[in-house]
């Protein structure tokens, strides 16, 4: 990214906004499971289809990294304005309680929900939740992405806190000059290597869809949270060196779009008639973490691309949007099983189901999330001083 211009202190509408749209993918993504071909989830629909199960796979690659760049793309402004206590401080009130009170509260639903769908329980709810659930089956479900991003949070604690003078020098060296094509090149070059040889090396371990657990809070896909942390690293070096996309980019936006719908094409190509059917060849699993990383990263900047030239402005929808994109993440997936569960067995098309769930979920969420705000700002929590809009917890500068 040649002529990469310096990231004022302005706020950066399009990084607001594109996160606020993943979270909106999260719903969609989650919307879809029940349809997905040889995939039970929560609710388990018998009718499948192979559009749906292609749209999860593709959203599937670069949603989260997306949202692990943004959170570390903040990391350091963060730290930088308040101080290491506080940073720590901010990221307990708004991400580690958050968590808990998730999976105390909305995970039990949750897991109550498939626990009827497959039969193994008959207790009413509250039998379940305190005699069930916490004695044996805590879970975090999607909340797992709060516990990681924390850890990812205090991991860049302890390096900061170590490195202080080495950020701000950085930091400070990188005022006045630009990227030149030839170092971002390299990095990126560096950048791709390292995740397929960490993706691919993961992947002998453990499969590339397994999820592991440390505890009973961190919940994770070993070879898929290699991806995040680099993502996560490589927005808390877009901000330091000051890297922003540059005019040239957003100008040649169209031959970005196209080069994005081809890598959707070749990733589908190989993943749906070739790879789950091939996963214990070495050559395959290589072939994977290479496709992978491309088709996330090709993916990941064309969305930066087109909000960058977009949204980069204010706007009262989608800041509405960005406000409550936090709390939709929270509760939007109670709601989404909810609807599932209560529609699997309608005489109707999953296409009824699918945007009934999907619909119903984002209207409902967004409901929820405006009344929480407009509590929390009534108790003088979660307001930003400088705005009528509230600060998503995981951007707050």
């Amino acid at each position: 990214m040649s002529n990469a211009t310096l990231i004022s202190s302005k706020r950066i509408y399009y990084l607001d906004y594109l996160r606020a749209f993943i979270v909106v993918q999260v719903i969609v993504f989650h919307s879809l499971l029940p349809y997905v071909i040889g995939y039970d989830w929560i609710i388990n629909d018998e009718a499948k289809t192979l559009f749906y199960t292609m749209w999860c796979i593709v959203l599937d690659v670069f949603m989260m990294p997306t949202l692990f760049f943004i959170a570390g793309y903040f990391s350091f402004p963060s730290i930088r304005k308040n101080s290491i206590r506080s940073f720590v401080v901010n990221k307990i009130t708004r991400i580690a309680i958050p968590f808990f009170i998730g999976i105390t509260m909305l995970v039990p639903i949750i897991c109550y929900i498939e626990a009827l769908t497959y039969g193994t329980t008959s207790s009413s709810y509250t039998s379940y939740w305190l005699y069930e659930y916490f004695s044996s089956f805590i879970d975090t479900k999607h909340f797992w992405f709060l516990s990681s991003l924390f850890f990812f949070y205090m991991v860049f604690v302890m390096i900061y806190s170590m490195s202080k003078e080495k950020f701000k020098r950085v930091y400070n060296e990188s005022s006045n000059k630009s990227v030149s094509p030839k170092t971002m090149i390299l990095f990126l070059l560096r950048f791709f290597i390292i995740g397929i040889v960490v993706f691919f090396a993961t992947g002998l371990f453990i499969s590339d869809l397994n999820w592991v657990a440390f505890g009973k809070f961190i919940i994770f896909q070993p070879t898929r949270w290699t991806n995040y942390i680099l993502y996560f690293i490589f927005g808390i070096i877009c901000f330091v060196k000051k890297v922003e996309i540059p005019k040239n980019l957003t100008q040649k936006l169209p031959l970005l779009i196209l080069a994005s719908i081809i890598s959707i094409l070749g990733f589908l190509a190989f993943k749906i008639p070739f790879y789950y059917e091939n996963t214990a060849r070495i050559d395959v699993q290589f072939f994977n973490a290479i496709i992978y990383s491309f088709f996330c990263f090709i993916m990941f900047i064309t969305l930066l691309t087109v909000f960058k030239r977009y949204l980069n402005k204010p706007s009262k929808t989608w800041g509405r949007l960005a406000a409550n994109s936090y709390t939709i993440y929270m509760v939007h997936m109670v709601y989404t099983v909810l609807i599932q569960y209560y529609m699997v067995n309608l005489s109707v098309s999953i296409h009824t189901k699918f945007f009934g769930a999907l619909i119903g979920t984002f209207i409902l969420s967004y409901i929820t999330s405006e009344i929480i705000l407009i509590v929390l700002s009534i108790v003088g929590i979660g307001k930003n001083k400088k705005t009528d809009i509230a600060v998503p917890p995981i951007t707050k500068m």
